[in-house]
């Protein structure tokens, strides 16, 4: 037998969950307002949602900041707990707040912009970075040496290619994992920062994980304007191998010009990406102190001398 349907059972679901003669977008105007006070940031969705409800079907201010008041402490109280305990433990913990959620991925974007950044570094060999290049860059100068004899060059030549076949594309391929890792943390935090239910948190973490994906493309670029100028050195030592030592005059002259202004290009790319990193740390810091998300320690802040509080 169907049991009695409990009318008062519906009545209070209808007054915690459904509020009177509402639209959908009257209830979310609601939620981007409770949000917009900085100390419920921390507030799940569906508390943040009941206390709307509860306004749009006629509770007191004072009823509505007594639910307002538990639940905040409930909510502080879980976040002390688990900052107390150990950094090991604590990563363990489920993250709360959409708001963390997108502080735990800005920090794994910061990580992956450190490693992104040492490869892109590593590649600039001109700059003799202590980096195993199996001897490419000695190899390269000693091949292109006018005053060398065609056995010395060709001897030169042919290390230059064998160490760029074996590290250079060791170092690119390393250099296309990093950015795709990368890219995987820019695509995290784009998604996390949708979730935020604040539309002015929503707002400044998205036009964040927008820069982030700026840095993302600049670096892709700065990976493939040294992949051509590695390709342009390496044409100019099969010449060389090709013609038994002899200088290519003709390929130095073809391709020895279009090394530098790449070079410069990438030194432009380098500046704006290191002014780009700065801007994003600066946003991130704002958003971070209006809303009370947690913090996460990152190795690229840390580095820079930049740790979030």
């Amino acid at each position: 037998m169907q049991q009695a349907v409990d009318s008062a059972g519906v009545d209070k679901l209808n007054q915690e969950y459904a509020p009177a003669q509402a639209t959908f977008g009257e209830i979310l105007q609601q939620i981007d307002a409770f949000y917009s006070d900085g100390s419920n940031a921390n507030i799940p969705v569906l508390y943040a949602r009941q206390y709307c409800v509860r306004k749009m079907n006629g509770s007191s201010p004072k009823e509505l900041e007594g639910y307002a008041s538990a639940i905040r402490l409930v909510v502080n109280r879980w976040i002390e707990k688990n900052r107390s305990q150990s950094p090991e433990a604590s990563a363990q913990e489920p993250i709360g707040s959409p708001l963390d959620q997108f502080s735990k991925a800005y920090s794994s974007f910061k990580d992956a912009e450190l490693g992104t950044m040492s490869l892109a570094l590593a590649v600039q060999l001109s700059k003799d970075l202590k980096i195993n290049d199996g001897g490419y860059m000695v190899a390269l100068r000693g091949a292109v040496k006018t005053d060398e004899l065609p056995d010395t060059r060709l001897e030169y030549a042919s290390k230059g290619i064998e160490a760029n076949d074996i590290y250079i594309e060791k170092l690119f391929r390393d250099f296309g994992e990093e950015s795709e890792h990368l890219n995987e943390a820019v695509v995290a935090l784009v998604r996390t920062a949708g979730l935020i239910p604040s539309e002015a948190y929503r707002n400044e973490a998205l036009a964040i994980a927008h820069d982030a994906r700026t840095i993302q493309e600049t670096y892709d670029t700065i990976r493939n304007l040294n992949y051509e100028i590695f390709k342009l050195r390496k044409s100019i030592l099969q010449a060389i191998v090709d013609g038994h030592g002899v200088l290519p005059m003709r390929v130095l002259s073809t391709n020895g010009p279009k090394v530098p202004p790449l070079s410069r290009q990438i030194e432009d790319m380098f500046t704006q990406n290191t002014r780009a990193s700065q801007r994003l740390v600066d946003a991130f810091t704002s958003l971070q102190a209006k809303s009370g998300m947690r913090s996460y320690p990152n190795k690229l802040d840390n580095a820079q001398g930049n740790s979030q509080p």
